[in-house]
């Protein structure tokens, strides 16, 4: 090979290797890399809001609670447990229904009650749960509430409850990264 043709050789090679530097070099790099990386997986993360009283007094006595919760685009569900335990459940036949009750209200923000349960003395609620759509905003979760209880003798009988909210928000996980990615 002549010295010309080498001079030639030598200034195309020089012209590839410079073409591919910068932005343009830097295409065969990223597709090189994600051939080699993991797909993203879709996961979802909870977040829970929790509502739980005990009454102590033998007089029954009137109990008021809510909780607010913001509701986005990647809620995926909304999930309500609601546990009750009444005192001496099995012996209240002579106890009017009204003289004890929890009632549980769900209100969307445009002030809808989504959902909406009241239980005095025996009756037991089930687990409930709530598909999109949502409407985006601040929710509430609230309670009204009258029993009563004792804790000064070793036997301790109280009515009492416990309401969870769970938000379930839908994301992606990136292989490379570290927690989750919303919308």
């Amino acid at each position: 090979m002549g010295p010309r043709k080498a001079w030639l050789s030598l200034t195309v090679l020089c012209m590839v290797i410079l073409s591919s530097s910068g932005c343009i070099g830097l295409i065969p790099a990223r597709e090189a890399l994600e051939t080699i990386r993991d797909e993203p997986e879709f996961d979802a993360e909870e977040y829970r809001v929790t509502l739980n009283h005990t009454f102590t007094s033998l007089i029954p006595i009137e109990y008021h609670d809510e909780k607010r919760f913001n509701v986005d685009e990647d809620v995926s569900t909304i999930s309500i447990y609601f546990s009750v335990n009444w005192a001496f459940e099995d012996q209240t036949t002579f106890i009017p229904d009204d003289s004890r009750f929890i009632e549980v209200r769900l209100i969307d923000p445009e002030g809808s009650e989504v959902y909406s349960y009241r239980t005095s003395n025996g009756s037991r609620p089930q687990e409930e749960h709530k598909l999109p759509p949502f409407e985006l905003g601040e929710w509430v979760i609230e309670v009204d509430a009258r029993g009563y209880g004792q804790d000064w003798i070793s036997i301790g009988e109280n009515d009492n409850f416990r309401i969870i909210v769970t938000i379930v928000k839908s994301c992606i996980e990136f292989p490379t990264e570290d927690g989750c990615h919303f919308n």
